[in-house]
């Protein structure tokens, strides 16, 4: 759709042959659409390895003479904290936002129409968050 937008000024959609709706991309839009599109791009700094803690037990087990060191436990990147940071903004201003697509320093939510009854709030709300 957003090719057809950029070079089209009506848009007609066929299915098997058959014309089901011609108008112009807003038409088609307002009659047939089912919401909104909400795409973030965050500034993540690189991910920094953090140091080894050096109270944490160096040694390491055999297990059937295999060597293994110690689990450690996960810790989370800089990119994990901004995404969660950043989904949870989202769903407390839309509870129902879906997380389409997840990247490095991009997340992608579908919103439905019935969340958002003024796109000059919802942009003031959005401009808020850090």
């Amino acid at each position: 759709m957003e090719e057809a937008d950029a070079l089209c000024d009506r848009i007609c959609i066929i299915v098997n042959g058959t014309m089901h709706c011609i108008g112009s991309s807003q038409h088609l839009k307002d009659k047939y659409g089912s919401g909104y599109v909400l795409e973030i791009r965050l500034s993540v700094p690189p991910s920094v390895v953090p140091p080894r803690d050096p109270t944490f037990p160096a040694q390491t087990s055999v297990n059937q003479g295999v060597m293994s060191a110690p689990a450690i436990p996960a810790v989370p990147t800089a990119t994990e904290i901004a995404h969660q940071k950043a989904k949870a903004e989202v769903l407390k201003m839309f509870p129902k936002a879906n997380c389409t697509e997840q990247q490095h320093n991009t997340m992608v939510f579908t919103i439905g129409r019935d969340q958002i009854s003024s796109l000059g709030a919802t942009f003031a709300d959005l401009d808020k968050c850090e």
